[in-house]
């Protein structure tokens, strides 16, 4: 997986496709401001790099490599200065590359989530969104502004498409009582166990979405995250929720948020394990 054209700007084009038309894309969001405007720790940023590399690392087999088309759609300066703007711009470009078939959206914080659920809702042909989000947080925040906290509050002003929000390995201490005001157009549902899943039938005109906050994962799989969960979800529930949204019939989006390479030990466990899924989200193995 070599770089062919990286670039500091918006899209970068690290593999093209002899037609233009990409099975798969993975699209990086390389920055961690709207973790720091909600106190967490610095480094999220480098992400989307440290997994892209250990994808790389990876025996592809029989999957094309010029099947899947690599961009850049969001800009740490860009945020820096003025961080509603710069989501405007990301909705775009993530608008702009959404693949064909699986996409894969790699943070930085997952305030990212929300331009990916916007743009996913200006899709005229899309009639559902079912969102799986795998969090300690319900990441509903009531603040006065956005941050890696409020994306699915934020998200829930969109109302032009029907939602449904799973949220999955949610904590009761980690979120006050204000988050889990009931939002006005998503319709959420936290989940306590895994039986939600058969409650997902999505059409082929819906879109469905894994967001994996990777402080949802316990600590004995993920230490690279700005709060380490020590009774995270397991290895095995995340296999069975993969399993299950891979035998759907539908458009469907994976996204990592949240993973801090700085804070991942020297065996690099956090991000082999995030790559082993973006290979199996990709050749369903």
């Amino acid at each position: 997986m070599k770089p062919t054209n990286r670039k500091d700007d918006y899209i970068s084009t690290l593999y093209t496709t002899k037609n233009n038309q990409s099975k798969y894309s993975i699209l990086l969001s390389p920055s961690d401001i709207g973790v720091r405007l909600n106190q967490g720790r610095n480094g999220t940023r480098f992400a989307p790099e440290a997994l892209l590399n250990t994808f790389g690392k990876l025996n592809k087999y029989d999957l094309d490599i010029e099947s899947i088309k690599v961009h850049q759609v969001s800009n740490q300066q860009d945020e820096r200065i003025d961080f509603e703007k710069s989501q405007i711009k990301e909705t775009l470009l993530i608008e702009k590359n959404l693949a064909e078939h699986k996409t894969i959206h790699i943070g930085g914080g997952h305030d990212h989530v929300y331009p990916l659920i916007k743009a996913i809702s200006r899709d005229k042909a899309v009639e559902t969104i079912h969102i799986i989000n795998i969090d300690a947080h319900l990441d509903t925040r009531v603040d006065t502004f956005r941050h890696s906290g409020t994306p699915f509050r934020d998200a829930d002003q969109i109302n032009t498409k029907k939602i449904n929000l799973y949220q999955f390995g949610i904590h009761r201490y980690a979120n006050s009582e204000l988050t889990r005001t009931e939002l006005c157009h998503i319709n959420m549902q936290v989940c306590s166990d895994l039986s939600f899943l058969k409650d997902i039938k999505p059409g082929q005109k819906d879109v469905l979405i894994i967001s994996l906050d990777a402080d949802a994962l316990d600590s004995s799989v993920m230490e690279a995250v700005s709060a380490v969960n020590h009774d995270g979800v397991s290895k095995s529930e995340i296999s069975s929720i993969m399993n299950y949204c891979l035998n759907l019939n539908c458009k469907k989006v994976f996204g990592i948020y949240e993973y801090n390479p700085v804070f991942d030990n020297l065996s690099q466990k956090g991000a082999r394990y995030l790559a082993s899924l973006i290979y199996k989200f990709i050749t369903n193995d």
